[in-house]
């Protein structure tokens, strides 16, 4: 019986022998771990944070201008009222100044409608070219917040590139899982 004891304590010392060095080479990757490794972690996290506010607010700057954009109107300037108005007054006048043989005031005064129509015209394209600035100003704005985007994931990439290495080098895919290791890690010394 005494025979039979000391082998399940033999069998079951060497079990958690063989399970002490199995786990012992799976935390192999961490025994290179910087000793600062605990900020590099700290402040992965802050500038995810910051990263994640700025694009909160990027993504949020540009849903407005998204609005605003869709609150211009995309019409034709022909179509226009100002456009067809004037192009009704001009029209107007020059079938009558060529049908009509008048006198010199109401020839004046056909000459002033033509003119009036024509200015409504221009004003009509001007109101369009100004709708056409406005348009490629806001398309520029959201063309700077998606280069603003792009530029905060470059910096945030480059800055959290220690961290990135120590999850490579630990094989862990995020920084919870991360910490957990290196817990589990830190019970293993403190155990063995």
């Amino acid at each position: 019986m005494s025979g039979s004891c000391d082998a399940f304590f033999l069998n079951s010392a060497f079990i958690s022998l063989s399970l002490a060095i199995q786990q012992g080479k799976s935390f192999e990757p961490l025994k290179d771990l910087p000793e600062d490794y605990h900020l590099i972690l700290e402040t992965s996290a802050q500038q995810e944070q910051l990263k994640n506010e700025q694009m909160a607010s990027l993504s949020e700057d540009e849903e407005f201008l998204k609005q605003d954009l869709l609150a211009i109107p995309n019409q034709p300037f022909f179509l226009n009222k100002y456009f067809i108005a004037g192009g009704g007054l001009s029209l107007t006048a020059i079938v009558l100044l060529t049908a009509l043989s008048l006198e010199d005031l109401y020839q004046q005064l056909l000459m002033l409608i033509l003119l009036a129509g024509i200015g409504l015209m221009g004003y009509a394209g001007f109101l369009d070219f100004g709708k056409l600035n406005k348009r490629r100003g806001i398309e520029q704005k959201i063309r700077e917040t998606e280069r603003q985007r792009a530029r905060a994931e470059a910096v945030f990439k480059k800055e959290n590139a220690p961290c990135v290495e120590l999850l490579k080098k630990a094989g862990c895919a995020d920084i919870a899982s991360l910490k957990e290791t290196i817990k589990a890690y830190e019970q293993f010394l403190s155990v063995r």
